[in-house]
């Protein structure tokens, strides 16, 4: 009888090892699917149609090992010129908050996008930029750009991390849409984590559906701004 328990109980663990591995299979058979499926989507709705001809199997390459890894959980990603330190689908940013926020960092943050108004076959022109500070007031900052004025902060006394990003990507926004370019910014993370990417609507739906955490995913503005628990845009 102990004989039989034994046989029984050998058969019973082989049979959990053999499911464990083919729901293994299964699942790493599935993920790849995931990932080539995602990556494809995003070449048909153009996402690599601004990198080099010779950068973009290695930009796929790339976002392909990122979602066989993470899936739904994980975020976009990209490579760097070494020599530019532009991003080779010349989309996507950092943007970290406090950088953007202080000094001169609104106006070199557009200086700093310039790779991709030049691959949209736009100009984005910085006319004048200024602050100040009035202990009582606060923060005032204005920026003319293509000769619109946009009152970045007014009698502001916080911490701009978050605003900063927000506003300063909003009034570029306005002046690609005034330009007829289909392309926007849209913000991912904050803080010192903080970055950006250019994409048209389409790219930003299919995007925005795949992956789970708003933390991780591109978002628009106004939908950034609750997230990140900014105040709302004043323009």
């Amino acid at each position: 009888m102990k004989k039989i328990f034994f046989v029984l109980i050998i058969i019973i663990l082989i049979i959990i090892i053999i499911v464990v591995k083919l729901y293994k299979i299964k699942a790493k058979s599935n993920s790849e699917h995931t990932a080539e499926e995602f990556v494809n989507k995003l070449d048909e709705l153009g996402y690599f149609k601004y990198a080099k001809k010779e950068d973009a199997p290695s930009l796929k390459k790339e976002m392909l090992e990122m979602i066989r890894k993470y899936g739904s959980e994980g975020t976009l990603t990209t490579l760097w010129d070494e020599n530019t330190n532009v991003a080779k689908d010349y989309r996507f940013y950092f943007c970290d908050g406090e950088t953007v926020f202080e000094g001169d960092g609104i106006p070199d943050l557009i200086n700093d996008l310039q790779p991709s108004f030049e691959k949209f076959g736009v100009k984005i022109k910085i006319g004048s930029f200024s602050e100040e500070w009035d202990d009582e007031k606060g923060l005032s900052t204005q920026i003319k750009i293509n000769g619109t004025e946009y009152e970045i902060f007014k009698n502001f006394k916080k911490s701009g991390w978050g605003e900063a990003p927000m506003r300063i990507a909003h009034a570029i926004n306005k002046e690609l849409e005034k330009k007829g370019i289909n392309e926007k910014i849209y913000l991912i993370s904050g803080g010192n984590d903080g970055k950006l990417v250019f994409l048209t609507e389409e790219q930003h739906k299919y995007i925005y559906a795949f992956f789970k955490d708003s933390k991780e995913k591109p978002l628009g503005l106004n939908e950034w701004g609750k997230v990140m628990k900014t105040e709302p845009l004043n323009f």
